[in-house]
């Protein structure tokens, strides 16, 4: 535990994977999100977040940040070709947060 928050506090760039499990984890729930979103806040780490199956992110703090792509289309429903795209796209966008 010591450890993720560690690399909370050093990190830049952040990548959520949004599910049911995701949001009903107490730990990134009262741990993780709020260091994230407080750290995104602050324009120090970049949170890129995309849902991977269909769950209920609309209740989510996450809303105050765009997702990476549609969240009411959850990357599991995508085509191969279209989640393909999707996961070039946040190849693009965590290297572009780190240059």
């Amino acid at each position: 535990m010591h450890l993720i928050l560690a690399g909370i506090a050093q990190a830049r760039v952040a990548i959520l994977l949004v599910s049911a499990a995701f949001l009903a984890s107490t730990f990134i729930q009262e741990q993780e999100l709020p260091r994230l979103l407080f750290k995104s806040r602050q324009r120090t780490c970049r949170v890129l977040w995309l849902v991977v199956e269909d769950c209920d992110w609309q209740t989510s703090p996450l809303q105050e940040i765009i997702a990476l792509h549609d969240p009411a289309v959850p990357l599991a429903t995508l085509p191969a070709a279209q989640q393909q795209d999707t996961l070039i796209q946040l190849r693009q966008s965590v290297a572009a947060a780190l240059a």
